[in-house]
Parts: structure tokens; C-alpha cells; sequence
């Protein structure tokens, strides 16, 4: 997979991911939370930095979609610019 692929491939697994898995009482949902971060982290450290950048852009975009605002601090990545 060229690394363009793993950019979107990323965004898609963000886009997917459980951003409150670590608060659920089901094992499941939460290994599988922790096992979908991982993978997102994982492909993330073999990208430039711009490339970082811009997951981490996307990052917060979901966030902001997906929590409730006074919650977000908890869960956006400080000093990303969208």
C-alpha cells in the first residue's frame, strides 16, 4: 500500500473509530477500541509529519462530529489547526 492509500486508509479507520470505547462496560467494544487506535497510531508513525498533520486534522473533525462540546477537550489533539 503506497503511503497516499495508508493517509486515506487512516482517515477511514478514524472516521470508524470508537472515540468512547474506553468508557464502555463491554469488553468487546472496548478491545476492539483499543485494538482500532492502535492500528490508527501504528500506521500514523510510518507518515511524514505533513501527512501526521493531517490525520490529526480529521482526528478533530470526527471528534467535533461525534462530541458532545464540552466534552471535546478530552479528546481533540491540541494545536491542530482545522
Amino acid at each position: 500500500m503506497n503511503i497516499n492509500n495508508t493517509v486515506q486508509h487512516t482517515k477511514e479507520l478514524i472516521t470508524a473509530h470508537d472515540l468512547t470505547h474506553g468508557y464502555s462496560d463491554d469488553n468487546g467494544t472496548y478491545t476492539r477500541g483499543v485494538e482500532s487506535y492502535t492500528i490508527i497510531t501504528d500506521l500514523m508513525n510510518e507518515m511524514t509529519e505533513d501527512q501526521k498533520v493531517e490525520c490529526r486534522v480529521h482526528w478533530n473533525d470526527e471528534v467535533r462530529k461525534k462530541i458532545a462540546p464540552k466534552m471535546q477537550d478530552l479528546w481533540l489533539i491540541q494545536g491542530v489547526q482545522s
